[in-house]
């Protein structure tokens, strides 16, 4: 499942933390741009478990996710740590299309990272997934969701065209995805959309794209 369509709304969402961040969603899976200035935030899922069931798929899974913030400002650092704990400690809802039982606070610790002279705090946090709807399983359902995949190869163009014009025209956190040599690139913050051509905030070179997009 793709959780950070959750947890970058649930973060994006709130307005104290976006002024802590300086006013842009900052927040990335697994690795931030090379050009992207601190403070941000990025996540990586750790680890999946699911309830086994005899009758089917599992209809919750328990996901293990790890934050790391990072600053340059021991004190401030901490400060984005403590209001992303408050929004998300105990949150439960559906947002993103994923379904959320409950989200739990579990540990933290302390980082130095030479190379950039920068704090970095991580912090693990358990979600509890409800898994319901089309869902692919040995009771024979299958997924009902069909997304159109493209890829684009050696991109060194400002921009790139899909073939087909029906992307979604709303929601896009949670109908489009964007994919930069295997990072998830985040709409608002990385690219615009025009129609049907895809223009990102910086400029290609040589980088493999893959765009997934389903209709909205």
């Amino acid at each position: 499942m793709n959780i950070g369509a959750a947890i970058f709304k649930i973060l994006g969402d709130d307005s104290t933390l976006l002024g802590l961040l300086g006013g842009v969603k900052k927040i990335y899976p697994l690795r931030a741009p090379q050009s992207e200035t601190f403070p941000y935030v990025v996540y990586q899922k750790n680890s999946v478990s699911a309830n086994d069931s005899k009758d089917g798929a599992s209809t919750l899974d328990v996901v293990r996710v790890q934050f790391d913030f990072y600053h340059d400002n021991f004190d401030l650092n901490y400060e984005i740590s403590e209001q992303a704990r408050t929004v998300l400690d105990k949150y439960r809802g559906t947002i993103g299309g994923i379904s959320v039982d409950s989200c739990n606070y579990l540990t933290e610790n302390e980082g130095w990272e030479d190379e950039d002279d920068i704090y970095r705090l991580s912090v693990d946090y358990s979600f509890r997934i409800k898994r319901t709807g089309s869902i692919s399983g040995g009771n024979g359902s299958s997924h009902t969701t069909i997304w159109t995949t493209q890829k684009f190869t050696n991109q060194t163009s400002t921009s790139i065209t899909v073939s087909v014009a029906d992307l979604p025209t709303s929601d896009f956190d949670l109908y489009l995805e964007i994919y930069r040599d295997g990072i998830l690139m985040i709409h608002g913050v990385n690219y615009t959309i025009i129609g049907n051509v895809i223009t990102p905030s910086f400029a290609f070179m040589g980088e493999n794209i893959l765009v997934k997009f389903k209709p909205s």
